[in-house]
């Protein structure tokens, strides 16, 4: 700005044949192309006008009639002075008006920034992922409580919708949430999987984190499989509230020889396979034979076992049969194991499962098996009961114990900067015999 009207200012200077100092209409004029006589004839208007005399034209002159106190130097150096005190307040103005511009687009964008990263897009819609495969799923082959998420997404004017994840689709999923989507949920179940690899899921979800998703429920994809894992309980069994006699078996070889140990004495153990959904790969296991009676424990022992799942299916078989079935079952791949945890009789009185937003407890559901079963999943026929006041329910004592003070050590053993934005942790009661001990 500051450079256009000095350049403007210099130009009407010269266009008017001034050169910024007190240069006369004579010299002006002297530079003219007109005749001599007429060169002359100028010369006496502008003696005539310093002595406020009338001007004497000849017949084709233009009558003039001027001021000595204001003569035409003086004007126009008054208008270019009147001009230049314009473009001086014009710069002045656009310094102070372009900065205090450009910091509100700044504070725009930080806002916006900010609204994004929590999600509020401008699409309002959300991609859920789902894998192929897996007996979490219904007859349209998406997870059966995915309806109910996506329901409550068109309640609060958002849409959503299952994206289906298989190997080698991984650029048009990014490409697809990218594009047209606020965030995602991951609804992948691990375990029951068809042409999944779960190396290139990772890359994908942490690929999304960092380039395009507003809202992340985990940190990182590394905390996310440590802390949603079934592996999660053996890590923390040394804490309060955890069980610890839990064991874990990463390989045939420490699955074969260290479980049927556990069973002596007719132990009844439970057995956790690393995925699946809706209880299924979950045993009871129990020697078959009296109460507190010892069994000797080869692979010839015969065993009960019962399954989770739906049906509740129990089979009486040789423990070296239900080996071999686990091992071809749960023990195939490197990523999977099975976790091997003392049965708490008290899950007949019901699961209680806290879900908590971050850190805080802010629902409890009670799960209380249906006759015959083990399972407090809602697909084997248990009884869900919603508790929304914490603090007035009679365990409240303990959940906020576990939240005040356990949870802090949870994070140290995790080496996590935050908790989930979603998560549930689920207790049974201890299996003492007594509604006195409210310890988990």
């Amino acid at each position: 700005s500051v450079i256009v009207c000095i350049t403007f200012w210099k130009s009407l200077v010269k266009s008017c044949g001034m050169n910024g100092d007190n240069e006369s209409i004579e010299s002006l004029q002297t530079r003219s192309l007109l005749a001599p006589s007429e060169q002359q004839q100028l010369r006496q208007q502008q003696a005539l006008l310093q002595k406020q005399i009338p001007i004497q034209t000849h017949q084709n002159s233009i009558p003039i009639t001027l001021s000595s106190s204001n003569p035409p130097n003086s004007s126009i150096k008054l208008n270019l002075f009147l001009f230049f005190i314009a473009s001086s307040l014009f710069v002045l103005l656009s310094t102070l008006y372009y900065p205090l511009e450009f910091i509100q687009n700044v504070s725009y964008l930080r806002l916006k920034s900010e609204i994004d990263s929590f999600g509020l897009g401008l699409h309002k819609h959300i991609v859920i992922l789902e894998s192929i495969g897996g007996n979490d799923k219904g007859i349209d082959g998406i997870r059966k409580d995915t309806h109910a998420l996506i329901s409550e997404f068109n309640k609060r004017g958002w849409s959503a919708k299952v994206v289906k994840y298989w190997k080698g689709r991984e650029d048009e999923i990014y490409n697809e949430i990218v594009m047209n989507a606020d965030g995602f949920v991951s609804r992948v179940d691990p375990g029951e999987w068809i042409d999944f690899e779960l190396e290139k899921y990772y890359e994908l979800i942490e690929k999304l984190k960092h380039n395009a998703v507003k809202v992340s429920g985990f940190p990182n994809v590394f905390e996310m499989e440590q802390f949603g894992s079934k592996k999660s309980v053996v890590k923390l069994k040394h804490l309060p509230y955890f069980a610890s006699d839990t064991e874990l078996y990463e390989t045939r070889q420490e699955f074969v020889q260290q479980f049927p140990k556990s069973l002596q004495n007719r132990s009844k153990r439970v057995l956790k396979r690393s995925g699946g959904a809706l209880g299924s790969g979950i045993w009871l296991v129990q020697a078959v034979g009296e109460e507190n009676q010892e069994v000797m424990i080869d692979n010839s022992t015969l065993i009960d076992a019962q399954e989770a799942s739906s049906g509740n299916r129990k089979v009486r078989l040789m423990l070296k049969e239900f080996l071999e079935f686990c091992v071809h079952e749960y023990l195939q791949s490197d990523h999977d194991y099975i976790v091997n945890m003392k049965y708490l009789p008290r899950i007949l009185e019901g699961e209680i499962r806290v879900i908590f937003l971050g850190s805080r407890a802010s629902r409890v559901v009670q799960r209380i098996p249906a006759q015959d079963s083990f399972s407090a999943g809602i697909d084997s026929g248990a009884q869900h009961v919603l508790i929304k006041d914490i603090d007035s329910w009679k365990y409240s004592d303990e959940i906020h114990e576990f939240q005040d003070e356990i949870l802090p050590r949870i994070r140290m053993e995790f080496d996590m900067e935050s908790l989930p934005l979603l998560w549930s942790a689920d207790f049974i009661l201890n299996d003492e015999m007594n509604e006195d001990l409210k310890t988990f």
